[in-house]
């Protein structure tokens, strides 16, 4: 973890913290519901979980753990660690969603690291920038890698590049309903319009034809605006009965890139995931192979370092497409956990911290 310098300066629109003048204890403040890995599973050396100063027991949540050094310790107490809060930082809402607050606890908690979990600020690529220069490792991607790939139409552009497949679509945000009418004529009805900077099936809109295109067109920037702040579109090629496979993907800052096998989420209502299956019944060997080798091109092409998820497109005929990357641990991914036997919350700790990556790709 990176040491502080002699006085933290944040931007100015997050704070500006006071330097302890102390060297790097390996210490980490985690965020959210993932913190729950940490009663579950031995930690690796030299961590062990501890009370941060100012924690008080609250109703059966958690929000913030510590990890020191071990300095000799063997084992820890699960259940200390379970059900707190972090005193005067305003409960769960104020702990998860102001970056502000949580580098106050960085801070006070004398933590050398943030761990995001998986919502709120895991995707969000200021507060990973504020949280390196504040001196703290943030343990995930680089904040160029989350707004790169968060971005889906320069997503789309950068795996391009790399030669990985993506549908037919816009070449960049769309300019008009206009430019969108006249790229959905040149590949074809049906088509589909998304969020550039969207997710979870806000933003987007079916369309059979141009009557329809020409209606959700305004529709989906306004949703796209009120959901995102960013109103910018794109426009695909839709696929009427796809398969949603999705690969774990995992980067060092050596430039490693390795994935660890598919998750399908093809069962889905509303553009979300229901059911998760690892590993996928509709992949053959050659065809995992294939999808897996452009998972880990797509992740090199962003400079990826940490966890992430490459996420694909199946067509009936085989064929797939890049659809985008989620740029963090997913909630789901204890599935590929327990299908490789493999600690992927562990790792992220190991190469935030400088370790190579210590496993290879992965084939059931």
């Amino acid at each position: 973890c990176a040491t502080r310098p002699a006085r933290i300066t944040c931007a100015a629109s997050w704070t500006s913290l006071p330097d302890p003048q102390r060297q790097p204890r390996n210490r980490v403040v985690k965020i959210a519901r993932i913190d729950l890995w940490l009663v579950r599973f031995p930690l690796p050396a030299p961590f062990h979980p501890a009370w941060i100063p100012g924690f008080r027991q609250t109703e059966n949540r958690f929000t913030l753990v510590r990890l020191v050094t071990a300095d000799g310790i063997e084992g820890y107490s699960a259940v200390q660690t379970m059900g707190t809060e972090l005193a005067g930082l305003g409960g769960l809402l104020g702990s998860y969603l102001l970056g502000e607050r949580i580098l106050e606890a960085a801070h006070a908690s004398d933590a050398d690291a943030i761990h995001p979990g998986y919502g709120f600020l895991a995707e969000n690529a200021h507060f990973a920038q504020i949280v390196g220069e504040c001196g703290l490792s943030f343990i995930g991607p680089s904040a160029d890698a989350i707004r790169l790939m968060g971005n889906k139409s320069e997503a789309r552009r950068t795996v391009a590049a790399a030669e990985v497949p993506i549908l037919p679509g816009s070449d960049g945000p769309l300019t008009s309903s206009d430019h969108a009418l006249e790229l959905a004529r040149e590949i074809g009805f049906p088509v589909i319009l998304k969020a550039s900077s969207g997710g979870g099936g806000r933003g987007m809109r079916l369309a059979w034809d141009a009557e329809e295109l020409q209606k959700s067109y305004d529709t989906a920037r306004n949703e796209a605006d009120r959901s995102f702040g960013d109103p910018t579109l794109y426009l695909e090629k839709y696929l009427e009965r796809p398969r949603h496979i999705e690969f774990q993907i995992f980067g060092d800052q050596y430039g490693h890139v390795i994935h660890m096998g598919e998750r399908e989420c093809s069962i889905q209502r509303r553009h979300q995931k229901i059911i998760e299956e690892s590993p996928s019944l509709a992949l053959t060997p050659e065809l995992r192979a294939e999808m897996g080798r452009a998972a880990v091109a797509a992740s090199r092409a962003a400079k990826y370092v940490n966890a992430g998820t490459v996420e694909f497109l199946l067509s009936e005929d085989g064929g797939f497409h890049f659809m985008e990357m989620n740029t963090r641990i997913q909630v789901e991914h204890p599935i590929t956990e327990q299908v490789i036997d493999y600690d992927l919350i562990r790792e992220q700790i190991l190469v935030a911290g400088g370790v190579p990556i210590s496993g290879k790709n992965y084939v059931p």
